[in-house]
């Protein structure tokens, strides 16, 4: 980013869905969601933005282009929901994506749900969230803005967000082996809380307000 760079502040909406799988993608290659292929990954940004959830979402562009975003709120099945939704597109990419069948965070997050949802089996939360708990879901910044500083902006905005609708803390999972998110997150205040029943790798942050 150089100093003549414009950024721009900006909620994101439902006609923003393509922009930020295609920031997805490229923020997080080896994702899960990325595994599956670019129309998994734009379904699932679309259910994120126009499905029945609280979010609040918000980008910042440089010079037109999407650098990055977050999302946060409380959200109404952002995995099982999509997964049940999507359910029969899911299971055709699986049997063309030979490399998701190996990635451990894909069978824990999507393969799961995609098996209870065949059983027709009602399953419980895995673990249990205080309703003044403000949620982020995701924040992700294209490899090319990394470490200036957009990161740290847009958690302040989900932060101002979550006061505004009278929440006491926020919440997240992460992965256990991602060293750099638990040390970007440290350094904002925010504490290890317990792990996540997901398998052993996923961890709760929590960050009072």
């Amino acid at each position: 980013m150089t100093p003549q760079t414009s950024l721009s502040l900006f909620r994101l909406g439902g006609e923003d869905a393509d922009k930020a799988a295609r920031l997805h993608r490229r923020a997080f290659p080896d994702s899960f969601l990325t595994l599956l292929g670019v129309e998994a990954v734009r379904r699932y940004y679309r259910w994120l933005l126009t499905g029945p959830h609280e979010c609040f979402s918000v980008g910042i562009s440089s010079d037109g282009k999407l650098a990055a975003y977050a999302m946060g709120g409380a959200f109404k099945g952002a995995v099982s929901g999509f997964v049940k939704k999507n359910r029969r597109f899911l299971f055709c990419r699986l049997l063309v994506s030979p490399r998701a069948w190996v990635q451990a965070r894909f069978l824990r997050k999507v393969l799961a749900p995609l098996i209870r949802l065949l059983g027709k089996r009602d399953t419980k939360p895995r673990f249990s969230i205080c309703e003044d708990s403000f949620g982020v879901l995701v924040l992700a910044v294209d490899p090319e803005f990394q470490r200036t500083g957009l990161g740290r902006r847009l958690m302040g905005e989900l932060a101002k967000e979550a006061r505004h609708r009278g929440k006491k803390q926020m919440h997240l999972s992460v992965d256990k082996n991602n060293h750099q998110a638990l040390f970007f997150h440290r350094k904002l205040g925010w504490v290890l809380s317990g792990a996540v029943d997901d398998g052993g790798q996923g961890l709760l942050m929590t960050k009072k307000l």
